[in-house]
């Protein structure tokens, strides 16, 4: 479904509920199998902050609060870094902390769900702590602090631009998101996000048509759904841009792609045609 809009590689998330989420993965969207689709299994460790985890494990044991969250997700990562210090033959097999060194290191990105300024602030607090490159997933307020996310260079993982201004972590949502990002010079990428509808995921072309019809520049959009996110994952020298020796994953529209009314025609993925459009 993705695909016949357009779609030639996803970035595949954990549900954003655990304050440690688990790992996201990259494929491309043809192929028989997940090993066949793959293009990188270990992408990004997924951190949750703001409202969900405690909604799904508040009463479970889990925390309660925002700052009982973020006391976890700066817990297990000191576990990790102590068990990193250890000297090998100390080093009990532990699966868990492999992965979150993994984020130490460098190996594998961090990415934090947070909606709400003080949620943000929280991430890039942790971010700062650990040494890590703070990379924000959905950021629904970021807009409302562009000079402290510039400072820490921060990346965006924007929230689709058509999501519902729901009371609570959502109400400050607005149209104008990208364009305020992108005028301030603040690197970020556009999702399709999740709908508990068939076929659940938004469609991501859509999503950026409203953005450019509330003021981002066309030439910004295309940047953002494309060569930027290549970059962001380390996945550049493949896709992203039609150049000599990448993939050849290319679209094609019987008009101008932001147009509701202009239709995916064609689209290729390393160089084979996959799909005649939606």
């Amino acid at each position: 479904y993705a695909r016949d809009y357009g779609v030639t590689t996803i970035h595949v998330t954990p549900q954003p509920a655990a304050p440690v989420g688990g790992v996201s993965a990259l494929f491309k969207t043809t192929g028989q199998t997940a090993d066949a689709m793959a293009l990188n299994r270990e992408t990004a460790m997924m951190f949750n902050l703001g409202a969900a985890p405690k909604a799904y494990f508040g009463s479970k044991g889990g925390p309660s609060t925002r700052m009982a969250t973020a006391a976890v997700i700066r817990e297990a990562l000191y576990k990790a870094k102590t068990w990193m210090e250890k000297d090998d033959d100390k080093r009990t097999m532990d699966l868990s902390m492999a992965a979150l060194a993994k984020v130490l290191e460098g190996k594998t990105q961090a990415m934090f769900t947070a909606h709400k300024e003080y949620d943000i602030a929280t991430a890039l607090r942790i971010a700062k702590e650990f040494n890590l490159k703070p990379i924000i997933n959905y950021g629904t307020e970021s807009y409302l602090m562009r000079d402290t996310l510039k400072k820490a260079k921060a990346t965006i993982i924007t929230a689709p631009t058509m999501q519902r201004n729901y009371p609570g972590e959502k109400e400050n949502a607005s149209l104008e998101a990208p364009m305020f990002l992108s005028a301030a010079n603040i690197p970020f990428v556009f999702s399709s996000g999740y709908e508990g509808y068939v076929p659940k995921t938004r469609v991501l072309l859509w999503e950026i048509a409203i953005a450019v019809a509330n003021g981002l520049d066309k030439e910004q959009a295309i940047k953002a759904a494309t060569i930027t996110p290549a970059k962001l994952w380390g996945i550049s020298k493949k896709v992203g841009s039609i150049e000599k020796g990448k993939d050849a994953d290319i679209v094609l529209y019987n008009g101008d792609p932001f147009e509701y009314t202009s239709k995916v025609i064609a689209v290729y993925i390393n160089g084979s045609k996959v799909s005649s459009g939606g």
